[in-house]
């Protein structure tokens, strides 16, 4: 199937090699970064390329898809989109009855020979969007219903037309691959934005992986709403990312470019922003690239920020947030602080700027950053800050607080390539306590945004609890035998109660899910901890939980055992015979979901459901003992099932 790629040029980032602007990567591929590919080709967008739906180039002077629908259907319209055939009789201006006889059998070859080209969609939406009915046309506003979850498919492509919008209040999961990407953009030759996607109140956490957001008027929005990005693009839009209202926020290896008033504002919300480039937005000149606005635990740790005409990152309105282990450079400001007093500077190279790092009305940490080469460093700092009086550990002078003020030892700044030279005064001169807990191979983190000579063996992007379970995604792991989870009433005495199998080594990202098999109630720690195949372990992160498991009891299961395909009828307790939407999860021994069931309870009866005994990938389960977990609302059951064949 021939497709037409639109026209849309992407801001070209410059050919460099290795670091955060080299060609073809985002971060989460890198050991140092790289520019995400702006196409699922990873070529250019221009008026002239086409490919085919398997990624190859359409043979030059073949007849464009858009030109058969012309031919096909007389009105311009593409007549398998409106669901009508063809009418090869039908006169037009370009035609006549002295000529029709000819015109029908060329009309019958293009109209037998070109496929059906696409899908529009409006209205509700669930399910899957896979790439062989790609492009999907957006031609009414567009939602997914509470409760409901639409799967888009890597290499999918979704075209917006006017300013309409895709919303979801259940779930959305996009699932991209570095090498086929999920692109959402207006339909082609519309000037105009279209509206964005729109999470509002979502039921669900959601989550985009390998995705191209553009020329949207706002790119993203969330309200109240819970979403993970992982390397996506952001480009061409007015504004790339608004949060607010409580909503919680993880973005890691995205890359931000292009969008004209902004790329990131998050007001009273949760914004964790790891390892991104933030590069050359808010071209209006109003706006700063990066706005925390009444924020509280907010997270800027490990990204770039560079190119940007106005401010790199303002924190304002009393805005708790940890900036570490970022580079800004060539911006107007670097780092602007308003009225925050609860705000820590730390670890951050911060050159080039005309203002490096301004306070206002402000009183926050600032230590062991690099602040050098900016038309004016500090402004508005407090007492001692700038001031060089001593020397840190590697004979450097800074102030009483860490801070140096020297040539970092980029290996091509003017090139946009902050990766640090070997001999950098940047080297090892970073906060010791290591706020932002990143990965470190020295004896102390280096400043800015790379570490020199590091190799992680897991790079995690979150550990969380989440509807009742542990959760935790990797960007990439090496050399990893797998997870321990642990669990300590009072954080100080331990035990292991389950263990995930990892991924050996791998550069794509992969999410783990655990079930506590026998939790108990009151506040519970949980800590994740990595292991290697030579035995090595390493603590990748703890929480903390309060737990109440009095409805964790009083379920049963019959029969039980049961065989596949065995219809399994569940007793509730009599203060559980509600109506309401739930869903089952079968675990395995190790807590491991296999598979996951919606369900529908009604008041007064038992909940049946038929499982075959396979995972949610139709892969037959062994015989064995499983847990059943049942959610209804807010209440949270289990019991044992064994499974005979």
């Amino acid at each position: 199937m021939v497709v037409k790629i639109p026209c849309s040029a992407p801001i070209k980032a410059p050919e460099v090699s290795n670091g955060l602007a080299s060609s073809g990567r985002a971060w989460g591929d890198f050991a140092g970064g790289g520019l995400p590919p702006p196409s699922p080709s990873g070529a250019s967008r221009t008026p002239e390329l086409h490919r085919e739906s398997s990624g190859g180039a359409r043979p030059r002077g073949s007849c464009p898809p858009e030109a058969l629908r012309r031919i096909a259907h007389p009105s311009g319209r593409d007549a398998a989109r409106c669901g009508e055939r063809a009418d090869p009789m039908r006169p037009t201006q370009f035609n006549s009855r002295k000529r029709r006889p000819a015109t029908v059998c060329l009309l019958l070859l293009a109209a037998s020979s070109a496929p059906v080209w696409g899908k529009d969609v409006q209205g509700p939406v669930s399910g899957i969007w896979s790439r062989s009915e790609s492009p999907y046309v957006v031609v009414g506003d567009c939602h997914v219903p509470p409760g409901q979850t639409l799967r888009i498919l890597p290499g999918v492509e979704v075209r917006i037309s006017q300013n309409y919008s895709l919303s979801v209040y259940g779930r959305l999961l996009v699932e991209g691959k570095p090498d086929s990407q999920v692109i959402f953009t207006a339909v082609e030759g519309q000037a105009t934005p279209w509206g964005g996607l729109r999470f509002d109140s979502a039921s669900d956490s959601s989550t985009i992986q390998d995705a191209v957001i553009e020329r949207a008027s706002v790119g993203l929005t969330l309200v109240g709403s819970r979403i993970s990005l992982i390397r996506v693009t952001l480009r061409q839009n007015v504004n790339g990312v608004d949060c607010r209202d409580g909503s919680r926020v993880w973005i890691s290896g995205s890359w931000f470019e292009g969008n004209t008033n902004r790329a990131l504002w998050a007001h009273e919300s949760y914004l964790s922003l790891r390892q991104c480039v933030v590069r050359g937005n808010a071209t209006g000149g109003i706006e700063s690239a990066v706005v925390l606005s009444s924020c509280r635990n907010a997270q800027v740790v490990q990204c770039e920020f560079f190119d940007n005409p106005t401010a790199a990152v303002e924190v304002d309105q009393g805005s708790s947030v940890l900036l570490a282990h970022n580079t800004v450079a060539y911006n107007e400001y670097g780092i602007l602080l308003v009225r925050s007093d609860s705000c820590t500077v730390v670890s951050n190279a911060v050159c080039w700027n005309r203002t490096g790092i301004a306070i206002e009305e402000a009183s926050p940490a600032i230590r062991f950053n690099d602040v050098w080469g900016n038309t004016e460093n500090f402004y508005g700092a407090p007492s001692g800050v700038g001031e060089l009086v001593t020397q840190n550990r590697n004979g450097t002078p800074c102030d009483l607080f860490g801070n140096i003020s020297v040539d970092p030892g980029f290996q091509a700044p003017g090139g946009r390539v902050f990766l640090l030279l070997p001999g950098s005064p940047l080297v090892d001169a970073g906060d010791p306590a290591n706020l932002a807990r990143i990965w470190f191979s020295g004896t102390c983190p280096d400043i800015g945004a790379h570490e020199l000579g590091l190799v992680v063996p897991v790079e995690l992007v979150f550990f969380r609890w989440s509807r009742g379970r542990l959760e935790w995604r990797t960007e990439s792991e090496t050399n990893n035998w797998g997870f321990a989870i642990e669990r300590s009433p009072d954080g100080s005495s331990w035990e292991t109660i389950g263990f995930v199998p990892g991924q050996g080594t791998s550069s794509q990202p992969h999410h783990y899910t655990f079930v506590d098999p026998h939790p108990i109630s009151g506040t519970v720690h949980y800590r994740l901890i990595q292991i290697d195949f030579d035995g090595r372990r390493t603590l990748q992160g703890s929480i903390q939980v309060t737990l109440s498991c009095s409805d964790d009891t009083g379920i049963s299961v019959h029969p039980n055992p049961a065989n596949p395909g065995t219809a399994v009828r569940i007793h509730l307790p009599a203060e559980w015979r509600e109506t309401g939407s739930g869903q089952i999860e079968i675990l395995d021994s190790c807590g491991r979901r296999v598979h996951l069931a919606a369900l529908e309870a009604k008041a007064g009866r038992d909940v049946a459901f038929c499982w075959d005994g396979c995972d949610d990938r139709g892969q037959a389960l062994p015989s064995g003992v499983y847990t059943v977990v049942l959610r209804i609302g807010d209440r949270r059951a289990m019991c044992k099932m064994t499974l005979l064949r």
